[in-house]
């Protein structure tokens, strides 16, 4: 698809706010100079983290039916982490601030071209939907329709994993609607737990002084950064 150039430039991060100046930085006193773009991206993220800051990690296992609270029943260990200050990267974070108003100013008022839909925004830290029994069944019987016909379209091979799943009994659909409602229950487990964390993070002021790591049962888990001098918090995915 041809991206349209009336659509608004995407909004810039703090961090890409800092790389930008570090480049330019760096073409005026080497403006000959070839750059290694990922040493420079090495150096740059050197850079952005300078002084150091004590922070606490708490480990939150959800195999565990635990209360939740920040008062100490976890294991903490208390870590060293370099960072930039606040005041030093004050500014880039201004910076991210007013782009991100110029952004969503400029999205409000932008109409995309005939025939397309504005891209729905979607949380990347969100815990991933549990797959649909058809989903699963499809994982099993997917690598078998591909044997039998290795010629099949992936449009065909979705149309035929169909027929099969429509024809199938109750019987066999049975534990593949078993799995989909244990995950669903998994899924819905998670995201009370994490509602409850976060609330109760907000309610104990947690975020102002700690960093904190939910371990859980999905590939990767979640940190929750604080935001000085707010009251709000962001969440990142971490392996």
């Amino acid at each position: 698809m041809v991206k349209d150039p009336r659509k608004p430039r995407g909004k810039m991060s703090s961090y890409a706010y800092f790389v930008q100046t570090c480049r330019e930085e760096h073409k005026k006193k080497h403006p000959d100079a070839s750059v290694n773009f990922s040493e420079f991206s090495k150096k740059c993220s050197e850079r952005w983290k300078v002084t150091q800051i004590n922070l606490n990690i708490c480990i939150l296992d959800y195999s565990l039916n635990l209360v939740f609270s920040f008062k100490g029943c976890f294991n903490t260990d208390s870590v060293s982490l370099k960072t930039m200050s606040p005041k030093e990267k004050g500014k880039f974070e201004d910076m991210a601030k007013q782009d991100k108003v110029r952004y969503e100013r400029e999205m409000k008022n932008y109409i995309p071209p005939k025939g397309q839909k504005k891209k729905r925004f979607k949380d990347p830290n969100a815990p991933k939907r549990p797959p649909s029994a058809f989903f699963l069944f499809c994982a099993d019987f997917r690598p078998k329709v591909k044997v039998e016909n290795p010629g099949l379209s992936i449009g065909d091979t979705a149309k035929k994993l169909g027929e099969m799943w429509n024809s199938s009994s109750a019987e066999n659909k049975q534990p593949y609607e078993k799995k989909a409602a244990k995950l669903k229950e998994k899924y819905d487990k998670v995201n009370n737990n994490l509602m409850s964390i976060f609330s109760a993070c907000i309610e104990s002021d947690f975020f102002s002084k700690s960093v904190v790591v939910l371990k859980r049962h999905f590939p990767t888990g979640y940190r929750c950064l604080p935001h000085k001098g707010q009251s709000g918090f962001r969440i990142s995915c971490c392996s």
